[in-house]
């Protein structure tokens, strides 16, 4: 009994890490959706990648916070940030912060499969 009330606060604390990290990624695409449109003209890039790249991020987080779709959420979230890092890396601008988020996204994703066996 006791193991089961572990492994269902375990498994609370991973949603609700998913959660945080979801809405921090998606929150960020909602505002580079809203508000990026002019640092993405002033690089000469097209509006549609800016558009196309904040969408996916929006659509990867929310897949990330249901623990069936999560792993492909992951994936989605980790090619949409290694996408905007090599973007960052190619306008010379720093791109840091994107791989702390890369980090955390598949340290979240594998926790719950490491530390919470079905």
């Amino acid at each position: 009994m006791a193991g089961d009330s572990g492994r269902r606060r375990a498994l609370r604390i991973f949603a609700a890490a998913r959660v945080v990290l979801a809405l921090l990624l998606g929150g960020g695409a909602v505002l580079f959706l809203v508000h990026g449109r002019g640092h993405f003209a002033r690089l000469g890039l097209p509006d549609s990648g800016r558009v196309a790249l904040a969408c996916a991020e929006i659509a990867a987080a929310a897949l990330f916070v249901f623990r069936r779709t999560m792993p492909a959420g992951a994936v989605g979230l980790l090619m949409v940030l290694a996408w905007a890092a090599g973007l960052h890396f190619g306008v010379r601008e720093p791109a840091a912060g994107l791989y702390v988020d890369m980090v955390l996204v598949a340290v979240v994703a594998h926790a719950e499969q490491i530390f919470v066996r079905d």
